[in-house]
């Protein structure tokens, strides 16, 4: 196998560059690997020079600049010059502005440029090519959540609320990071032979969709009833102070219909029906928690957690083995106190085990509760192996700006996590309940997210809740013109646990190739 050497003259950046760098193997199916050593004077075939001089000699070197700083919401934007590649032709590649160093690259062939000024960004030149920014820092603040673990630092997670860090909601609409590894694959090839070219990254065939729905409530409970009525009706109060008479009217009529009006909240048939008609399965999150402890912990968990107690529901159990025995995936839905927990996720985990028969493989915790320090950790000791919890509530799109299934980051070892993250990208309640969204707009919306994933043969989850085919909802007619859609497009829907056995599928030919 071709190894590439990654050459720098700083110790603290080998975990984090090796991190980004066998990441970058991973989503772009690299057919060689780095080696990331302290500056070496003579090396052999292609080097990586990061933050150092070279004189290369006949050896061909990519120049990249070492300049780790960010500012989050300061960005410059590239666009592509010269380099030809489908995928990033005609997008504006937002770069933190703090990552810049304009005088690194000044001359030769312009093969990416900055979009305010027509500045150098990627230049080609005699025996090499040379970058104007830090392309493996940006890659690193995104994928490692690097911004919202200086958050928690400072106090609190964010846990799934966007509007809490400091950027505009347009920058999760793009995967930054796939954008950056295809310029960082480009440049590699750039500099190849032809024949080396064409086996140095593995194409991907498709895009895989992980259809998944938490199971939240099966049916309509007093504490669901007061919550959402009262959702409903601080919507309505806002837009009475917009001077919105209409919208607030609506609101408020919402309101009383929810806290009133009975519905049925058993929807597992429906769903199953309608994944079969395009042939597909999915995974459901059930919580397997219980409402038990001192009077407070009993009154928080009625409050935040889903509304059903899975061991005392005969009808549950039963439905539950029936899905698995039909080819669809059981996941467990964490509780809202779990997300940092151990004790508490591994009782969750087995009662849903002894009821399914079966190993519990994945989680999304409720409300998407995760925090960059502990929740990682403490599901891989649970022995969960994929996780699909990093979403937000309030925003659409990419939140680790990938549009693929990565290994998070352990900032504590400075090495990766021993969980797969699939990302993601797309709720029913964040595009209906946060952003209002109407028809035509959130299946526009929805489809630029996932064209996304299909323009870079990504993977991704995407989340509808089990009650939301109901009456008071009808959330289900966008779920299933992305089934369509995915169908479409060359795609694939399919379960979560699948994303295991790709991956798997990936190291075996990459062993093989080697």
């Amino acid at each position: 196998m071709m190894n590439i050497n990654v050459l720098v003259d700083r110790d603290d950046d080998l975990e984090w560059l090796k991190y980004t760098l066998d990441s970058f193997i991973l989503i772009s199916r690299a057919n060689f690997s780095f080696n990331v050593c302290v500056r070496e004077q003579h090396f052999q075939g292609m080097a990586i020079a990061y933050g150092i001089s070279l004189n290369p000699g006949n050896e061909k070197v990519i120049s990249i600049p070492r300049v780790n700083d960010y500012q989050p919401g300061d960005y410059s934007y590239i666009v592509a010059g010269d380099l030809e590649d489908s995928r990033i032709a005609g997008t504006s590649i937002p770069v933190f502005r703090k990552t810049f160093n304009p005088e690194y690259s000044r001359t030769g062939k312009t093969l990416l440029k900055n979009q305010g000024d027509d500045s150098c960004c990627v230049a080609l030149i005699e025996n090499g090519i040379k970058l104007s920014f830090d392309l493996f820092y940006n890659c690193f603040v995104h994928l490692s959540c690097l911004q919202e673990w200086e958050y928690e630092k400072r106090g609190y997670p964010i846990h799934s609320y966007a509007a809490k860090l400091n950027e505009e909601p347009a920058l999760y609409q793009k995967p930054v990071v796939n954008y950056l590894f295809a310029i960082l694959e480009n440049t590699i090839l750039l500099l190849m032979d032809k024949p080396e070219q064409d086996e140095l990254f593995r194409k991907g065939e498709g895009f895989q969709i992980c259809l998944t729905h938490d199971v939240d409530y099966i049916r309509k409970t007093t504490s669901l009833r007061t919550k959402r009525s009262a959702f409903y009706l601080s919507s309505g109060f806002r837009e009475f102070k917009k001077v919105k008479l209409a919208n607030a009217l609506r609101e408020i009529g919402r309101s009383f219909r929810f806290l009133f009006n009975p519905c049925d909240y058993w929807q597992f048939e429906y769903i199953q029906e309608l994944e079969e008609t395009y042939n597909v399965r999915s995974t459901f999150y059930f919580y397997a928690g219980v409402k038990r402890g001192q009077v407070w912990e009993r009154f928080r968990r009625l409050i935040f957690d889903p509304g059903y107690n899975i061991m005392k529901n005969d009808k549950l159990q039963k439905k539950i083995r029936k899905l698995t025995e039909n080819g669809w995936e059981v996941g467990l839905h964490g509780s809202f106190d779990s997300y940092n927990a151990l004790d508490l996720l591994l009782e969750e985990k087995n009662r849903l085990e002894a009821i399914s028969s079966l190993p519990v493989l994945g989680t999304r915790q409720h409300w998407l509760h995760l925090t960059i320090r502990d929740t990682w950790e403490m599901q891989t000791k649970a022995g969960i192996k994929v996780d699909t919890t990093l979403g937000f509530n309030d925003c659409i799109g990419f939140r680790a700006g990938i549009a693929s299934p990565f290994y998070p980051y352990d900032f504590d070892t400075g090495g990766k996590h021993q969980i797969v993250e699939v990302p993601t990208v797309l709720m029913d309640g964040a595009l209906f309940d946060h952003y209002q969204m109407e028809s035509n707009e959130s299946r526009e919306k929805s489809l630029e997210i996932l064209g996304e994933v299909k323009k870079f043969n990504g993977c991704v989850a995407i989340n509808w809740h089990q009650r939301t085919p109901a009456a008071e909802y009808k959330w289900y007619w966008l779920y299933q013109e992305i089934l369509s859609w995915v169908k479409e497009n060359g795609g694939e829907g399919i379960p979560v646990f699948k994303v295991l056995e790709i991956l798997d599928r990936d190291e075996d030919l990459l062993q093989r190739t080697s």
